[in-house]
């Protein structure tokens, strides 16, 4: 595997921990309802790392919503900063996603210059993920993607795509069910995506039946 196929491999393996940690055989927390503290205090009780939160003051235009900055030698202090402007839903996402780093990040994912970190993540789709100047990037597309699988299960996009075809239901109806974003919706309930991930949890099934 290159560097991009390892880390998704570790979405996906985070993914099913996490969902079952949390939803299936944990407490019983339901991810369409899983606050971003609840997330967090998973995270740090978890992961060994104080989370603190912050608001921030971005721009209208502002493309970055969030970001996350690491403390010690091991990271082991986060603070996550929040554009208190943006509304509950995408709040709400962004949380989830910035936590999702955490659960991710190895130190050698950390960047120090967090002013170049910023200018790549509005960097086109087509950047390579693999190079080692842009681990930042690699970082934040990786972190986004365990925060679909977290906030919109698997299970529960396959059984709405279905209702969505059938037009028993709409996107703006399942953004505001499941507590995220409509751009959200659209981007997990895609042919692209549904496909990406459905070949990911195939591979993670297989190398758990193989073991």
């Amino acid at each position: 595997m290159n560097k991009i196929q390892e880390k998704l491999a570790a979405v996906f393996k985070a993914a099913a921990k996490i969902n079952a940690n949390l939803w299936l055989d944990g407490p019983g927390i339901d991810p369409i309802a899983m606050s971003v503290d609840e997330f967090a205090e998973h995270v740090e009780r978890t992961h060994g790392v104080k989370v603190e939160f912050f608001e921030l003051d971005v721009d209208e235009l502002s493309h970055v919503y969030g970001f996350i900055e690491r403390y010690g030698a091991e990271g082991e202090v986060a603070k996550i900063y929040i554009a208190k402007s943006i509304g509950p839903r995408w709040i709400r996402f962004v949380g989830i996603k910035e936590l999702c780093q955490i659960v991710l990040d190895t130190v050698a994912d950390f960047q120090p210059d967090g002013e170049d970190t910023l200018e790549r993540l509005v960097a086109p789709a087509s950047l390579d993920l693999n190079t080692d100047e842009n681990i930042a990037v690699r970082s934040e597309r990786v972190a986004e993607y365990l925060a679909f699988e977290l906030a919109y299960p698997h299970e529960l996009r396959l059984r709405d795509l279905k209702r969505l075809e059938a037009k028993e239901v709409t996107i703006a109806e399942l953004g505001v069910h499941y507590k995220i974003p409509n751009h959200v919706v659209e981007s997990v309930l895609s042919k692209p995506y549904i496909q990406f991930a459905q070949n990911w949890w195939n591979f993670i099934a297989q190398k758990a039946a193989a073991e």
